[in-house]
């Protein structure tokens, strides 16, 4: 058998963190790239789940494809301000409305996973259901469907 490895040790736990790396570029572009290195990929298919440590940063929604953050994954979103949504002053009991949002990521578009900041800090995380320029335009809607949010 020929050896594919380039004549050193294949190590799948380096390719599935390189693969889960070039995800997270293609789903939250280049600056993304760094989001998951130390990622390992644990569960069988459909129920892929990414943990960095023992801590959960992501799944992949087995439909889409696309990788899911948890709230630690979206702190790495709120550091490098990659896909946010600013929202003022409230709590969070449910979904986000675009009355609520003071600005968005011009790059978000419908059905992206997105990290709701309030006040500066990581209130939410969810999905959109609206553009980024919708969201900061519009004074009614659904903004983003909340997954997780902050006690």
């Amino acid at each position: 058998l020929a050896d594919i490895s380039g004549g050193s040790e294949f190590k799948w736990r380096e390719r599935s963190s390189q693969e889960i790396c070039s995800m997270a570029m293609f789903q939250f572009g280049p600056a993304a790239g760094k989001m998951f290195q130390n990622a390992i990929v644990k569960g069988r298919y459909p129920k892929l789940r990414i943990f960095e440590g023992k801590e959960q940063v992501a799944s992949i929604n087995h439909i889409t494809g696309m990788l899911v953050p948890t709230l630690e994954g979206c702190k790495y979103l709120l550091d490098n301000d990659i896909h946010t949504v600013k929202i003022a002053d409230f709590e969070i009991t449910g979904n986000v409305f675009a009355v609520g949002v003071e600005d968005a990521d011009p790059n978000i578009r419908v059905g992206d996973e997105v990290a709701v900041i309030r006040n500066g800090e990581l209130a939410a995380c969810g999905s959109a259901r609206m553009s980024g320029e919708e969201m900061v335009e519009s004074n009614r809607g659904e903004a983003v469907r909340v997954r997780h949010r902050t006690k």
